[in-house]
């Protein structure tokens, strides 16, 4: 059996693994780098820079016409706004994984096969989208929200505690949506039993991604401090970061599905099912 230091090391090099994958394949960064975008897009169109729980300021007009809206109505605005962007990047990530999923078996298929061959998992991308829109919909209202006495605190950081232990246990849950048909709570539950059973491997993972997080947000910290003191055009500044910090997040977030597909295909070799791809 393997001990628990060799499973953290696999975890590790697993997540190198999938890093180095885009570089071999840099193609596959185009599924996370469209919805990226669109959010972008659609963030810049509909939020309201002054008030972040009302995503109406497209122009003066529509601003002066929403202002009439109660809070309620910004907040459903602000809800539905979370699932369309949940949706599309669910369904782009579920078209990498099956893509990547089949290209390690040596089925090669392009990107408009791999989008096609989900439309049929529409349904349950859209089931799981609604929990996702609902997870940015509270911790958004959590950093909203002024709490000041002990009792709120407290309840705050328990709230984030089982979203954390939500997204842990639905870790697996693209791979199973992209790679297997079944019911949504099965998919659930299978997610978990996959999660319970790497545990470790993705411990190890997560430590090598938070650790490129932080090595890679040095220099853009440097950069912005040193850029402060300096006759530098601000929004040629901007631009340069904003590029950039796009470009890696694109980066991050494909590896990390990488990451997934290729820890869920290491649970099938140890736990082989008939029914998967």
């Amino acid at each position: 059996m393997t001990s628990i230091t060799g499973r953290l090391k696999s975890g590790l090099y697993t997540a190198t693994q999938s890093m180095s994958m885009i570089w071999q394949q840099k193609a596959l960064l185009i599924y996370m780098g469209i919805p990226a975008a669109i959010n972008i897009i659609i963030r810049l169109i509909l939020h309201n820079a002054q008030t972040p729980l009302t995503p109406f300021h497209l122009t003066s007009l529509l601003a002066q016409l929403f202002a009439a809206l109660p809070q309620w109505a910004h907040k459903i605005g602000l809800f539905l706004l979370f699932m369309v962007t949940a949706m599309i990047t669910t369904y782009f990530t579920v078209a990498l994984i099956y893509r990547v999923a089949l290209r390690m078996q040596d089925i090669v298929i392009n990107f408009r096969q791999s989008m096609a061959a989900c439309i049929d998992k529409l349904g349950i991308i859209a089931l799981w989208a609604f929990p996702l829109a609902l997870i940015e919909f509270v911790i958004n209202s959590l950093l909203e929200a002024s709490l000041k006495n002990t009792i709120a605190i407290s309840v705050k950081w328990s709230i984030l505690f089982l979203l954390c232990f939500w997204l842990l246990y639905t870790f697996f849950v693209l791979p199973i949506i992209a790679l297997k048909q079944m019911p949504f709570f099965a998919t659930l539950k299978l997610s978990g039993t996959i999660t319970r059973h790497s545990l470790v491997e993705i411990i190890g993972g997560e430590c090598w991604f938070i650790l490129t997080i932080c090595l890679v947000a040095v220099p853009f910290l440097a950069i912005e401090l040193a850029t402060k003191n300096m006759a530098f055009n601000p929004a040629l500044v901007f631009l340069g970061l904003f590029v950039s910090e796009f470009a890696l997040k694109c980066w991050l977030t494909t590896a990390h599905a990488l990451f997934k597909t290729m820890l869920y295909q290491a649970y099938r070799k140890d736990f082989p099912d008939p029914d998967l791809m």
